[in-house]
């Protein structure tokens, strides 16, 4: 019977912390300065990348800064990263910044990708935007203690393979937030 009593305990412990976990994957509301921190950096991608269409994974991660990064473009945020907790993006977050959510990274064949560049070549498109076969990973936000800078991670993962990873900061400037220098290390993939 304790064996019984002990192994139901065990089981309603898991389920609790099972269920503590679910809130997690449901659409979170992001914040005014996340949002606009967001939305800076996507309009920045796109204009960079020249593309209209912008694909965001639905489910940020957690920004994990290195001694490299407290070194140099995160000085004046606290040590160790405050803990925390990854959402999944919902509709709002898409239709306020504009991008198309995907449940994964992009993975579609590099033979649809080369087709697309090869249509674009022959035929330009509107606005000189050319086909993306990329898709953007982002992290959850860090704010310093005052709430004037603001630290972002990315990842961009591509069709073919390719992408890379950089972890912004952004200042706050007014109402605005800019991108800050120094530059976070980047990774190519």
């Amino acid at each position: 019977m304790r064996a019984y009593f002990g192994t139901a305990l065990l089981l309603l412990h898991w389920i609790a912390s099972a269920q503590s976990i679910r809130p997690a994957s449901e659409p979170r509301p992001v914040g005014r300065d996340e949002l606009a921190v967001y939305k800076t950096f996507i309009n920045g991608y796109r204009l960079n990348a020249k593309v209209d269409q912008v694909y965001v994974v639905d489910n940020t991660g957690v920004l994990r800064p290195d001694e490299g990064d407290y070194a140099t473009c995160m000085k004046e945020f606290s040590q160790p990263a405050p803990t925390q907790t990854t959402r999944r993006l919902g509709a709002d977050f898409a239709t306020a910044c504009r991008v198309n959510l995907v449940k994964e990274p992009y993975r579609g064949e590099f033979s649809e990708y080369v087709s697309q560049l090869e249509d674009h070549r022959s035929t330009g498109s509107a606005g000189g935007a050319k086909p993306s076969g990329c898709s953007l990973g982002l992290s959850e936000i860090i704010f310093d203690k005052r709430h004037h800078r603001a630290a972002l991670g990315y990842q961009i993962s591509c069709s073919w393979g390719g992408g890379s990873t950089a972890t912004l900061v952004y200042k706050r400037v007014g109402r605005s937030w800019v991108e800050s220098k120094p530059y976070c290390a980047t990774g190519i993939q």
